[in-house]
């Protein structure tokens, strides 16, 4: 029998589980230089190659020709480079 200032262990409240993280907020990703998406599409290996490319005039944005590694594309653009097509899907 417990006494007076005794608590019964059996009747401790269950620990409570830490709520679960907030849901990230969408954020909007930022628009895709042309020098990384021949990375991500895997034309270049490297940064550098895939701006040498460019620079070459190797590659066409949209039916035109374009030397601007730093050019940035968005969604739905069309990208050749060396006779490959590739459109942006983001």
């Amino acid at each position: 029998m417990l006494g007076p200032k005794q608590k019964n262990p059996a009747a401790r409240p269950a620990p409570v589980a830490p709520a679960p993280p907030a849901p990230a907020k969408h954020r909007h990703e930022e628009p895709i230089t042309l020098a990384q998406f021949l990375k991500v599409v895997q034309v270049a290996q490297t940064g550098g190659h895939a701006k040498a490319l460019v620079r070459e005039g190797r590659a066409w944005v949209n039916g035109e020709a374009d030397n601007r590694p730093g050019r940035k594309l968005e969604k739905g653009d069309i990208v050749v480079i060396d006779g490959k097509t590739f459109t942006v899907d983001r």
